[in-house]
């Protein structure tokens, strides 16, 4: 699927002028389910200090004055991560550095946008939705960001925004657990797209119809996060891991339920995922490379993603995740978006 995506962006990048070549936008794009752990270094992280704007979900990270450990010092050993090197260090002082524009919560789901000041990066408006017990508790749901590129005002929201450069719909997500909760997951999905179309954050209502997949010219939407999909329930772990090992990733993913739900229009089925290419990134011994070895020994799975809507101007260039990330039962997964503005 992004291959079309990519080739249709390429094709336009070969047409375009030299000065527009310059009206690009490198986006990373970071899922990470902290597993309640509380990391004090983040190496990792130097390998995004070039982009112009790092896009950061967060799930089960708990934001409450009573830790010892809160959202600031988090903050901290992220942009002392991203710069940890003397020569990154400069480098940054020379061509900017990322620095932190917003940081949006959703109880324990949360979206941190870093940018660099050449992006002019905006905050528009912001939304959240609660997916848990009842449709209330914030344990499961969304944080939402509407963030332009380049020159605009806010007064443009109400215009559909035709004075920006370019618009992201950013949702970072964490939907119900449990590989038979599938339906569950959907209705979360769903409730999110509901919740953002009745509001100000939903520009282009025509990227989540099952009526329409045009490709937008001006705008983007990525959603992404632990999104809690599973393998289907007749693969043994022993199988999966098996597999894992032997790269023979496609069959797995035959088996994946957000692939199967998509193909099914049941839910994400109109935004592209990149080809998955690394290992399940659920669940591990924490601080270790091997999975779950508990009682309860659970089947690998793919439960963080990242997706985007199919525009002209969007080339996902990397897709991957982080082994280097141990400290959690997951491993992050990242995104790099080329994202033209002009």
């Amino acid at each position: 699927e992004s291959g079309l995506s990519v080739c249709s962006f390429q094709s336009n990048i070969q047409r375009i002028s030299g000065r527009e070549m310059k009206s690009m936008c490198r986006i990373a794009i970071l899922t990470w389910n902290m597993g309640a752990q509380s990391p004090s270094r983040c190496e990792w992280l130097r390998h995004f200090s070039d982009v112009d704007v790092l896009l950061l979900g967060l799930q089960e990270f708990d934001d409450s004055t009573q830790r010892q450990y809160n959202r600031r010092q988090l903050q901290t050993v992220i942009e002392k991560s991203l710069y940890q090197s003397s020569a990154l260090r400069e480098q940054a002082m020379s061509g900017g550095r990322l620095v932190l524009v917003d940081w949006h919560l959703q109880g324990s789901v949360q979206l941190a946008v870093f940018a660099k000041s050449s992006a002019q990066l905006s905050v528009l408006a912001k939304a959240q939705v609660s997916c848990g017990v009842g449709k209330v508790l914030p344990n499961k749901g969304a944080a939402c960001t509407l963030v332009a590129l380049g020159k605009c005002t806010k007064i443009a929201v109400r215009m559909s925004l035709t004075n920006c450069t370019t618009c992201n719909q950013v949702v970072s997500m964490h939907l119900a657990a449990h590989i038979g909760h599938v339906k569950a997951r959907n209705e979360g999905y769903k409730l999110v797209v509901d919740t953002l179309k009745a509001s100000s954050m939903w520009v282009r209502r025509r990227y989540l119809s099952s009526t329409s997949k045009q490709p937008c010219e001006r705008n983007a939407l990525v959603c992404f996060g632990d999104l809690n999909y599973r393998l289907g329930p007749f693969l043994r772990r022993s199988e999966v891991i098996l597999a894992t090992h032997d790269y023979s990733l496609f069959e797995l993913l035959n088996n994946d339920q957000l692939t199967q739900e998509r193909a099914a229009c049941e839910a994400f089925d109109v935004v592209l995922e990149g080809r998955i290419s690394f290992p399940p990134t659920y669940k591990f011994n924490k601080f270790s490379r091997s999975y779950d070895s508990s009682v309860r020994r659970r089947v690998p799975a793919w439960t963080d993603r990242i997706l985007h809507a199919p525009s002209n101007c969007i080339a996902l260039s990397g897709y991957q995740s982080v082994a280097a990330a141990q400290h959690s039962d997951h491993r992050p997964v990242s995104a790099i978006i080329e994202l033209l503005l002009q």
